[in-house]
């Protein structure tokens, strides 16, 4: 009896040593006393190595990776005599062991994840961490929404354009000047694309999960380029000879309307122009495919394109023949000639995107397909104004590529379909935020440009003469085209992103 004694007064002592060395002893689970004997229950130290220590936290446990699979130890069970009394207390619960490391989402290869016991119990394999140390890499998916702006610089495809002023030399006949195919006539103005040039816009997009699990998300983005403008002015008093260049639609050969020519007219020509774009989406997003070091996600929704261009030539005479009786001395000419169009895409959208992480370092793609209607818009106007000296104004309407055969407002639907593609590079700054670099490239059929929309056939018998427009004689040209094009536009995008 005296052996067991010493055995028990031992067992106590080191107890009570165990539960003084916390930093460096850590409490086995119950242990169960059976064969036959007594069932007891003591708390015994068990030695264990500072790498193999379970520090607590707020948040949860950090979890050596190492130790992840054998995290819960087996109940020992020890021998003791009839001598020891006492009650048998009840067996304490077993959790279920965590057999693989990988059921928390903790990669291979790395070490010190502090995991949310909550994520732990919704069972998250892909890694999603509420708490993951930003040293091992930004959140893969996010906490509960982000958001992001990009600086844009893109280049678009050009409009184009028909000749649209002509100069010819000092010397040229009359009846030549400004005609193409005439000997020394050439295009000053147009026969070429115009806002093909680098633009600088702005992009937003944000987004928010819509449960727990992180799997269903609204998503959604603005973008707007910058308004790409064009000037071009020619004039002379006579000398070098400028001229509009069109088709004669009556004698069907070129021809061309004086803006300068020696001793009959002095004047200039000026073509202007502008173009917009700008777009807004709309999305559902599922989360499709996830891991510990990338994530998939699908989305659907609605987009929203605007394309809008315009394009003038003004013509500014003072006629300088003093022997005119159609034009007298000093008489201003002001003819205009105007085109805009306007696009407006409205449809929906599928498409796929994801991100690739590899510590601080981020790859990320983005694909979708837009299939919907464009509502093409076109409006052409042109007037002449006449200011005789001493004998007062008229304006009279339609130009010269503007007449009563294709003035006016005019729209139809067309189908389009706009694909978009996308790739950036980001870099982790912290775990919420990112900064990234990338290039961006879509395309958009079936607009209209308002260049295309120029139709350089002009019977002349319509161009206004004196205080009225002519009378049509011949063919109704020029008419309304409404020739469609493919708009293309591609650059960088720098930016910024934040997740919480």
């Amino acid at each position: 009896m005296k052996t067991w004694a010493l055995i028990l007064v031992i067992s106590i002592a080191m107890t009570s040593m165990g539960r003084a060395e916390e930093p460096l002893w850590s409490a086995s689970p119950p242990i169960s006393v059976v064969s036959g004997w007594k069932q007891a229950s003591l708390l015994l130290p068990v030695a264990k190595t500072e790498t193999e220590m379970i520090a607590e936290r707020e948040d949860g446990p950090v979890i050596p990776v190492a130790a992840a699979e054998q995290i819960q130890p087996l109940p020992r069970a020890v021998l003791l005599p009839d001598s020891i009394k006492g009650p048998a207390p009840a067996p304490a619960p077993v959790p279920t062991p965590i057999t693989n490391s990988a059921t928390l989402g903790v990669p291979s290869n790395k070490t010190n994840y502090r995991v949310n016991p909550e994520e732990i119990r919704y069972g998250r394999e892909r890694g999603n961490f509420s708490d993951i140390e930003w040293m091992n890499g930004p959140h893969p998916i996010g906490h509960g929404g982000w958001i992001s702006g990009e600086y844009l610089a893109w280049w678009t495809s050009g409009m184009t354009t028909p000749p649209l002023v002509s100069a010819s030399p000092p010397g040229t006949p009359r009846t030549a000047a400004g005609v193409l195919g005439q000997p020394g006539a050439t295009v000053v103005t147009g026969n070429s694309n115009l806002f093909n040039d680098l633009r600088s816009g702005f992009r937003i997009r944000g987004g928010l999960w819509l449960d727990e699990g992180q799997v269903w998300g609204i998503e959604g983005g603005f973008f707007r380029l910058g308004s790409a403008n064009s000037s071009d002015a020619n004039g002379s008093n006579g000398i070098p000879i400028i001229s509009r260049p069109f088709f004669n639609a009556v004698s069907q050969q070129q021809d061309a309307e004086l803006v300068a020519f020696p001793a009959i007219l002095a004047g200039s020509a000026t073509v202007t122009g502008s173009s917009d774009l700008w777009g807004a989406e709309g999305n559902f997003s599922r989360c499709l495919r996830c891991g510990c070091n990338y994530i998939v996600r699908g989305f659907l929704g609605y987009r929203y394109l605007h394309l809008e261009d315009s394009l003038q030539i003004r013509e500014d005479l003072t006629a300088s023949d003093p022997n005119s009786n159609a034009a007298p001395f000093g008489t201003q000419i002001t003819v205009i000639d105007r085109f805009r169009t306007t696009n407006d895409f409205h449809g929906g959208q599928v498409g796929v995107s994801g991100d690739y992480y590899n510590g601080r370092w981020i790859l990320g793609f983005r694909g979708q397909m837009a299939l919907g209607v464009t509502r093409q818009e076109l409006q052409i106007d042109g007037s002449t104004q006449i200011v005789v000296p001493g004998g007062g104004s008229s304006i009279a309407p339609g130009g010269l590529l503007a007449q009563a055969s294709n003035i006016g407002s005019y729209n139809r639907n067309v189908f389009s379909v706009v694909p978009e593609v996308g790739v950036r590079l980001g870099y982790a700054l912290t775990p919420n935020l990112r900064v990234f670099a990338g290039y961006n490239a879509m395309w958009w059929g079936n607009v209209l440009r308002a260049g295309d929309q120029i139709d350089t056939v002009v019977n002349p018998t319509q161009i206004p003469v004196g205080r009225g427009p002519g009378t049509l004689v011949g063919p109704a040209r020029p008419a309304v085209l409404f020739q469609d094009s493919s708009f293309f536009a591609h650059g960088i995008t720098l930016g910024a992103e934040w997740h919480w």
